[in-house]
């Protein structure tokens, strides 16, 4: 008799337990975005360099993800103070993504699958224009942009602790009348990356350091700059770069990256990408940078 109670007695927790976890339980219901696809551009001027564009389109959740995002066959026209110039698209040797030969900036950084003979003129008065039509599925964008000055690295220096390790400092003289943005970059002995398998690699994108910057948020005394931590040696090459850039840019990058680091982390709530893209996603902007080298002596 004592046997069949602990029985039941072990019973009646299981069933209790088992009747607790059925109250606990809950319905979830996720609400997935089945809006179409958007257009999305990331475009860059530069003074001296052609004119290019890359045209992606956004993929829904439950899309297969070896679609190819490229957009095809659409008419990308940049105006330049009323100058108006066709992009060409980049020829394909096939219908997949890998089949693209795509149009390369000048230090190889980054790739586009549209772009111009047209090089962009310098002068702070130039005003720019992007407009795509997507005539195949009835989509169309626009953005605007403005040129920007240089703002000329004043201080890229180096100094070593006791075990002689070198930090850098990378900084320029800031206009405090002004509301400014920057995005500083710090590389070391090259901005290519060969290996044994490709003539020329993807490029910088591993950075020491990219740090984008707020003059009036941090910085009151007229320098803005940032430093890397104590991981270079002697006759180590460092290749620092100060972009000014423009606050719309400013945004895209530092949502972007918060995006990406939400993405990672599921107790992170996801944050919307800015852009100013009208009726897309993306960035249009003119990059005005300042790059110098700097080798650590024996």
């Amino acid at each position: 008799m004592i046997r069949i109670n602990k029985v039941f007695v072990v019973v009646a927790i299981l069933l209790t337990l088992f009747s607790a976890c059925q109250k606990l339980e809950n319905t979830i219901d996720i609400e997935f975005d089945d809006s179409d696809n958007q257009l999305v551009v990331e475009c860059y001027i530069e003074a001296g360099k052609p004119y290019q564009l890359m045209l992606t389109e956004t993929k829904n959740y439950f899309d297969i993800t070896n679609i190819c995002p490229f957009v095809r066959n659409s008419l990308v026209v940049l105006t330049q103070n009323g100058l108006k110039d066709t992009l060409r698209e980049a020829p394909y040797s096939g219908s997949g993504c890998s089949s693209i030969m795509p149009f390369w900036n000048s230090d190889s950084t980054r790739f586009f699958n549209y772009g111009s003979n047209t090089i962009c003129p310098a002068g702070l008065n130039n005003d720019f224009v992007l407009e795509v039509w997507d005539t195949l599925n009835d989509r169309y964008i626009r953005a605007t942009t403005s040129a920007i000055s240089v703002v000329p690295i004043t201080t890229f220096q180096t100094e070593s602790n006791q075990d002689s390790v070198f930090y850098c400092l990378l900084a320029c003289v800031d206009d405090l009348s002004t509301l400014d943005y920057y995005r500083m970059t710090l590389h070391k002995t090259s901005l290519f990356k060969r290996d044994n398998n490709a003539f020329l690699n993807y490029v910088a994108t591993n950075p020491y350091f990219d740090q984008v910057l707020y003059d009036q948020a941090l910085f009151t005394t007229g320098e803005v700059g940032h430093t890397s931590d104590y991981q270079f040696y002697r006759t180590d090459t460092l290749i620092g770069t100060i972009y000014h850039i423009n606050e719309a840019y400013y945004n895209y990058l530092e949502t972007t990256r918060t995006a990406q680091d939400a993405n990672l982390n599921p107790f992170v709530e996801p944050t919307a990408i800015a852009s100013n893209i009208v009726g897309g996603y993306g960035i249009f902007t003119y990059l005005a940078y300042d790059r110098d080298t700097l080798y650590i002596p024996w």
